[in-house]
């Protein structure tokens, strides 16, 4: 199991997405991810959620 942060942008466009996966009990990504959204301040974004644990 690995968490990673990434963001990929396409400039032409004045798009990015930011892909945060975590791994564990006691992480996060929604603490990651709006952290990130303060920084960037995108006029408009939206969340998805997906849980991709085996279980």
């Amino acid at each position: 199991m690995e968490s990673h942060i990434a963001i990929h942008t396409w400039p032409v466009y004045r798009f990015a997405t930011v892909d945060v996966y975590t791994c564990g009990d006691h992480s996060m990504p929604d603490k990651a991810f709006n952290y990130i959204v303060s920084v960037l301040k995108p006029r408009k974004y939206v969340v998805n959620y997906a849980d991709r644990s085996s279980e």
